[in-house]
């Protein structure tokens, strides 16, 4: 409990020695009225480190001196405290002086009069170590805007610290350890400001550590989704950076780019020029912006188109029903290429071949000319405009009499059945709008069919189109309702959220639609007033996956989902170069993208590892493809060794082969060796063709695979998934292929007296200096004694000097960070049994 405070009056006890009486000194009682005594109101803080430093505002009242002109003097314990500056005529800012631990009286004297006033034990001194101490700021410099991210370096740091830049509030503040501190910084006038760390315990400063530039008024782009097209163009994509402003221009290399929308100051979204193949620069132009991304987007040669050189029939009745044979080259290869349209309705694929297709035409809403369309993801497109004429109809006109039910979801999917006269029941279309109905069967009365997704909510026309007979239609005959998600933009983007999308769809209310990743809000930044499109940043994933995507009415609680909408990734891949290649394996890859770790890799072609993995950049990796057994279209998963991964589906086409030669197996010798690979096999049988074979073994590419004759190949085994029995294969360079299920063993690795694999617990200890130095364990079990390494990896990385193993420890000297910075470090353990970690290292 704090003492009395005590005041003192210089001229009282004269004044009441000598007037004993009012009326003896010649006043009233109101005029000759004691003056108050000066007293200390607060002490904020009230406790600060014995070291002191503790900057301490104290509130007084009734001392007759202006502290604003006449700052007083302060003394803790009888220690005068520094630097007072007045900030009020009652108020005393004070640095305290350094004092033993424990309760101190805190005095404040008047510079004029002398007035005092005490607050007995206001103020707490207590223990600690030295004072932190701020080493660096990394980087030491940033825009004026502030929002950069930095990492302060020093030591004694404390839980609950604030940071300041110039005076200013940090924000995103992050204590790792003693030792550093992570957040971004506030705004800030341009030039140097000190960086201050402060804590109940703790205060400490670093003169000019920081330099603020002043951020530039021109705009910036940071990424383009996707960030490769072909060059036909007319793909949409998305581009993210700062300060973009309206009626914004876009070129492609000096190409205009079409459908501009700028959404906001930070999205614009368009659709590619047609442009020649090669990386190009993307600009944004306003009248106050203009801003590149120098190489921001790749131009892909588009496939060589296919061509069509006759259609017979050339024409045929309106409801469709006709077979026609298409002739010409290059229609791709099958399945499931190509897709066949007339006036854009598909049509129904009897049979192809890359030169002829036979298909059954679609129903059509009018008669008249319609463009014939063939696509191919391989060989691109080819069409005849106005290449087929459906005639108008003949025969008496259809009726409708009933639709039941006359409603149903957005999103169709609902069987209607449709009552009336004059249907065909060799063939009748019925139209929802300009939508195809699907799946529709007809007697001479009665249609059974199912609605297509909805273009629009609400009153539709429905059209039925006999093949034999007229049109008929029922104005508004059905409604639609709900809404419908029909396409997110781009499909896949990163785990760690912050995407820009574009959702497409109907019915969507335009003032208070949400979105929703895997049940998940994103943050919406644009609503079309018609509802469609809504654009947002997704949030961040739970990890790689395909979710759903919601858009629900916050009003009514309307809510459609395009399931599988969405694809979250750890990394983003644009491009795998060359797209296709023969099932022997072998092809040079090079995948283009962004996010990749530098770290060790592995990549899947199917269920097949590559070799010669090559993490060039965050943003490049080289491979070559394994064997495969089967053709056609694969699955590509990259996967980091620090967990990241992504998946890119039916991403790569083994070609199919024109004849594939089989072959058998006889034999394997020797038909065992260690799992860490490297043993000399030979492979015996029938019907190896001459040129260079692909052997697998448990999903891995053999090495040094050489055909000695039509009976024998050689190679060397790759690194084992797991010990024990595995199978073999052998790809014909036509394609053609042989196995030899459960052909050849996997032993425990030689020299290494357990089966693994290695698994990674604790490293001690778990933080140095950047320079490195002292010794360090890892703990664990299933090490291989003598044959492990041990890497430090950042952006660079570098070996640890091994001084010890067992089979649960290994002591190494620690080195120097990699790459000579503060900061987190990965390790990894390498030995015959495979790879384990990583565990977190951090130099200080």
């Amino acid at each position: 409990m704090r003492g009395t405070r005590v005041g003192l009056v210089t001229t009282g006890v004269v004044a009441l020695a000598v007037c004993l009486t009012l009326a003896a000194c010649g006043g009233s009682s109101s005029s000759k009225k004691k003056s108050p005594s000066a007293t200390i109101s607060s002490v904020t803080p009230a406790s600060g480190s014995d070291a002191g430093g503790t900057l301490v505002t104290i509130v007084t009242t009734n001392f007759s001196d202006d502290f604003t002109v006449n700052p007083p003097a302060v003394t803790f314990d009888g220690l005068p405290g520094t630097s007072p500056a007045g900030s009020g005529p009652d108020t005393v800012i004070v640095t305290t002086p350094a004092h033993a631990a424990g309760l101190v009286d805190v005095v404040v004297t008047a510079a004029v009069n002398g007035q005092t006033a005490t607050d007995v034990g206001a103020y707490t001194y207590t223990a600690g170590p030295v004072n932190c101490t701020i080493v660096g700021v990394t980087p030491n410099n940033g825009l004026t805007t502030g929002g950069d991210a930095v990492s302060i370096s020093g030591t004694d740091f404390e839980p609950g610290s604030t940071v300041t830049f110039g005076g200013s509030l940090a924000t995103n503040i992050n204590l790792v350890g003693t030792t550093i501190i992570n957040c971004n910084t506030p705004m800030n006038a341009a030039g140097m400001v000190d960086v201050r760390v402060q804590s109940a315990n703790r205060d400490c400063t670093l003169t000019n550590g920081f330099l603020y530039i002043a951020a530039p008024v021109n705009c910036s782009i940071t990424s383009v989704v996707p960030g490769t097209g072909t060059t036909l163009g007319g793909d949409f994509v998305s581009i993210a950076g700062a300060d973009f402003e309206l009626a914004s221009t876009v070129t492609f290399g000096g190409v205009l780019a079409t459908g501009v929308m700028t959404i906001g100051t930070t999205i614009i979204t368009c659709d590619t020029p047609a442009h020649a193949a090669g990386m190009v620069d993307v600009r944004v132009q306003s009248a106050g912006r203009d801003c590149t991304l120098t190489n921001g987007f790749q131009y892909i040669a588009a496939p060589i188109n296919c061509m069509i050189t006759s259609i017979t029939p050339p024409n045929g009745p309106q409801g469709g029903g006709t077979a026609v044979t298409i002739v010409g080259v290059d229609f791709g290869p099958l399945p499931p290429d190509p897709t066949v349209t007339f006036a854009g309705l598909g049509a129904m694929i009897v049979s192809a071949t890359d030169t002829q297709i036979v298909v059954m035409t679609p129903g059509q809403p009018a008669s008249g000319p319609a463009t014939v369309r063939i696509t191919n993801s391989t060989t691109g497109f080819c069409e005849v405009i106005d290449g087929y004429f459906y005639d108008p109809p003949v025969g008496p006109a259809c009726s409708i009499t009933s639709i039941t039910p006359n409603m149903g979801d957005a999103a169709g999917g609902d069987m209607v059945i449709i009552v009336g006269t004059n249907f065909d029941p060799f063939g009748t279309e019925v139209f929802f709008g300009t939508e195809l109905g699907l799946f529709s069967v007809a007697t001479a009365t009665m249609i059974t069919v199912t609605t297509p997704p909805a273009l629009q909510v609400g009153l539709v026309d429905v059209l039925v189109v006999p093949q034999g007979f007229s049109t008929c239609t029922e104005v508004g005959g059905f409604d639609y309702t709900g809404c419908v998600v029909s396409s997110v933009l781009p499909t896949v983007g990163l785990v760690a959220g912050g995407t820009p999308v574009t959702v497409t769809g109907v019915g969507f209310n335009p003032t208070d639609s949400e979105v929703a990743f895997d049940g998940v809000p994103a943050t919406v930044i644009m609503r079309d007033p018609t509802g469609s499109p809504i654009v947002c940043t997704t949030p961040a994933g739970s990890g790689p996956g395909i979710v759903d995507v919601t858009v629900t009415s916050i009003i009514d609680g309307t809510s459609c989902t395009l399931p599988g909408g969405f694809q979250y990734s750890g990394c983003i891949v644009n491009s795998i170069l060359p797209g296709n290649g023969p099932k022997v394996g072998d092809t040079a890859i090079t995948i283009d993208g962004s996010d990749f770790d530098v770290v060790p890799t592995t990549i899947t072609f199917g269920p097949f590892f590559a070799t010669n993995v090559t993490v060039l950049s965050t943003s490049q990796i080289t491979c070559n493809t394994p064997p495969s057994l089967t053709d056609g279209f694969v699955d590509v998963v990259i996967s980091h060794n620090t967990g990241k991964t992504c998946t890119i589906l039916s991403a790569y086409v083994y070609d199919t082969p024109g004849a594939p030669v089989g072959c058998t197996i006889t034999s394997i010798t020797p038909a065992n060796g260690p799992v860490n690979g490297g043993t000399a096999i030979t492979i015996m049988g029938t019907g190896f063709e001459v040129g260079t074979p692909g052997v697998v073994i448990d999903l891995q590419p053999a090495v040094s695979v050489t055909r000695v004759s039509a009976s024998e190949i050689r190679c060397t085994t790759p690194m084992g998934n797991l010990e024990g029995v595995v199978d073999l294969h052998v790809v014909q360079p036509s394609g053609g292929d042989c196995s030899s299920l459960g052909g050849f063993t996997y032993d425990p690795p030689a020299g290494c007296p357990t089966a693994g694999p290695c698994v990674a617990t604790m490293i001690s200890p778990t933080n140095a200096a950047v320079v490195g130095g002292g010794t360090g364990t890892i703990s664990g079990s299933d090490f291989c004694p003598g044959m492990t390494t041990v890497t430090f990896l950042q952006a660079g990385s570098v070996d640890a000097n091994i001084t010890g193993a067992t089979v649960n420890q290994i002591t190494f000297d620690i080195p120097a960070a990699p790459d000579g910075v503060p900061g987190p470090a990965f390790v990894f353990i390498t030995d015959p049994n495979g790879l384990c970690g990583p565990i977190m290292f951090t130099y200080n």
